[in-house]
């Protein structure tokens, strides 16, 4: 399934950032857990004080779902500078914007870029499942 269709059901559905990504990663490797998409509600955007972005943090979480383990700093820090180069912050600034719009127009395109790198990062080091 295309991954921005997916992002976008999900946010339709009143899933956050964190949580879509948490969501697909299950879905990937053919797992369910409401639980866990539901825990990872706590981190929707920024920890609700827009500090780290719920795409990076759900990336990072989305990882460690996918590789069946956690990802070493290496990899995470791939996965961070490679969201700084793209978007030029970590933060979730669309609470701090006046444009309320933002979580609608930019984050899912956000969030499927992010599955996106998770996906080629772990593929590049061999820890992608088949």
């Amino acid at each position: 399934q295309d991954i921005d269709l997916r992002v976008r059901q999900l946010g339709l559905e009143g899933r956050c950032c964190t949580q879509i990504m948490v969501q697909m990663a299950l879905e990937q490797r053919g797992d369910e857990n409401p639980r866990m998409v539901e825990a990872s509600g706590v981190l929707c955007l920024g920890l609700f004080e827009g500090l780290a972005c719920g795409a990076l943090t759900g990336g990072a979480l989305a990882m460690a779902i996918l590789a069946g383990e956690r990802p070493d700093g290496k990899l995470l820090m791939e996965l961070v500078d490679w969201f700084k180069a793209e978007y030029g912050l970590t933060d979730c600034d669309v609470l701090d914007s006046d444009d309320a719009s933002l979580r609608f127009t930019r984050c899912p395109g956000m969030v499927a870029a992010t599955y996106e790198q998770v996906s080629d990062i772990l593929e590049a080091h061999g820890l992608l499942p088949g």
